[in-house]
């Protein structure tokens, strides 16, 4: 009603809606709710309004996790260097639990120049590795990044790690948990998360159900009204729209993009395979095509430019910030 209402001041008579995850669900709802007034859509990394967030979070994160230690075996430079990635990580995690290591560091960017004690532990390792699936140009450098901290040096995770914590800053709890403790965490349960997690790894699921459960115990303090059962149903539509995904989403997998395209009959679904979190923000390619569907909401995308990216271009020696 917002985005209807701010088109409106501003005098327009057909938005293009533009989300990245979250926006996502946004987008969606201003297209079932005030699709008249909506030219065309671009939608990435997608947050269907009929998943359940909740139960998805584990075995996302193992999905993710997974296709790097597929991706890096399936590389012959990566897996000679990298050979036995999964275990190595697991036994790492293990090991850091155990006996966690603490880091003097300073954010990478240098926005925050202050060095600080960053303690690394398992679980730390773990939130780092998910983490960096929202940053595509990282992704290349992960698995060196995990023999590297197999091997003690902690020097860039621990940098990424106040960059991730920085980064926190700007999210606002406050409006998260309005938001899910009435459209998401109602459609969920406790149940459906621990059934969601079952033969994922030990060390994920030590690390994420405890928060996971806790949702649940903070909305039942948080003060909101579950929503209407319509925010929990598939939205169709006939606006021209351009679904994205990106191969190595942690949160957002490309099978949720592409059942939110499967619901729209004017929809195309482009999948960028080297890409993290944000796939249309990734490089040139995916942003170009963004671009020229929205001059145009009538034409298929060139995804020329697509079939040439391919997979992550793993490199054996990681360069902070590189």
């Amino acid at each position: 009603t917002d985005v209807d209402a701010i088109r409106q001041a501003l005098g327009y008579k057909m938005l293009d809606v533009y989300g990245i995850s979250y926006g996502t669900r946004l987008a969606l709802t201003v297209m079932r709710d005030f699709g008249k007034n909506v030219r065309s859509s671009v939608i990435d990394s997608v947050e269907p309004l009929d998943v359940d967030l909740i139960a998805g979070y584990i075995p996302n994160t193992q999905r993710v996790f997974k296709q790097l230690w597929d991706g890096c075996a399936a590389d012959a430079k990566c897996n000679k260097a990298f050979p036995n990635l999964e275990k190595t990580f697991y036994d790492t995690v293990d090991k850091l639990n155990a006996n966690p290591v603490t880091v003097k560091a300073s954010d990478f960017t240098g926005q925050d120049p202050t060095q600080y004690d960053v303690v690394i532990d398992g679980n730390g390792l773990i939130s780092f590795l998910f983490n960096s699936f929202y940053v595509t140009q990282l992704i290349p450098q992960l698995p060196a990044l995990i023999y590297s901290a197999h091997n003690g040096k902690l020097d860039t995770i621990a940098s990424f790690t106040v960059f991730y914590i920085n980064e926190d800053k700007t999210i606002s709890l406050g409006m998260y948990f309005s938001v899910n403790c009435q459209e998401t965490v109602p459609f969920s349960s406790l149940d459906k998360v621990q059934a969601a997690a079952n033969g994922v790894p030990k060390q994920i699921i030590n690390y994420y159900m405890p928060g996971n459960a806790g949702e649940f115990d903070l909305c039942k303090q948080w003060g909101v009204k579950p929503s209407p059962a319509v925010e929990n149903q598939a939205v169709k539509s006939d606006i021209p729209t351009l679904v994205m995904a990106g191969s190595y989403d942690p949160v957002t997998p490309p099978a949720y993009s592409k059942g939110v395209a499967d619901e729209l009959s004017k929809s195309y679904f482009v999948e960028i395979p080297d890409s993290g979190h944000g796939a249309s923000l990734s490089s040139k390619c995916p942003f170009n095509i963004v671009v020229a569907f929205i001059n145009d909401p009538t034409k298929a995308p060139n995804e020329t430019c697509v079939k040439s990216i391919g997979a992550p271009k793993f490199v054996t020696t990681a360069t902070i910030g590189q």
